[in-house]
């Protein structure tokens, strides 16, 4: 695998190679000018094409401001964007906690429907406060947190789009709450 920046080609590479690892969760391939896609919103994109889910993919999210805003920025964008209910749908594998901090600022603006589908954490719960009603199975697969999240979303849209932040926000509060746990447990305070 070669990885190129903007203004690099393959033959300042000559040479030198790089080893190869694939099937990575964080890889990432080109998707077009510019854009990258994850396997995981590879992976994502499947499921929602299966269940018949209406949506585009990398739509800017309608900010004037926001906190992370710095002179050169970009305007935020989602990885898919459902528009028959408006919502904007983060796909997130590795949570860092400046990631955590972005995703609860923007589930906390009112003018935005913002939904965060969680795909690799072990930790984080598709089924906290669903509105399915379905019971949480004690082993779960990353496929089955997709294929539940994206069932959810079918919901949401049809049933109640306005939610979709406020659910996102109580898993994600529920996951830094064992995060935070988890750093106590191993160092006997959190700080």
């Amino acid at each position: 695998m070669l990885v190129l920046c903007r203004g690099q080609t393959p033959s300042d590479f000559i040479g030198h190679r790089l080893p190869e690892k694939p099937g990575l969760a964080g890889q990432r391939r080109s998707r077009s000018a510019g854009d990258e896609v994850s396997k995981l919103e590879d992976d994502v994109k499947a499921v929602l094409l299966n269940a018949a889910v209406t949506f585009e993919c990398q739509n800017k999210i309608p900010l004037v401001d926001w906190p992370w805003k710095r002179p050169r920025s970009h305007q935020p964008k989602c990885d898919f964007f459902l528009p028959q209910a408006s919502i904007y749908v983060e796909v997130k594998g590795f949570m860092t906690i400046h990631a955590m901090a972005k995703m609860s600022w923007l589930c906390r603006q009112e003018n935005i429907r913002y939904y965060i589908l969680q795909g690799s954490e072990d930790d984080w719960n598709p089924y906290l406060n669903s509105p399915l009603k379905n019971s949480n199975p004690e082993q779960r697969s990353t496929r089955q947190n997709i294929e539940q999240q994206v069932k959810e979303l079918r919901w949401l849209i049809e049933n109640n789009p306005g939610s979709s932040s406020q659910l996102s926000l109580a898993r994600l509060k529920d996951y830094i709450r064992i995060r935070i746990e988890e750093y106590t447990t191993w160092n006997g305070e959190w700080y």
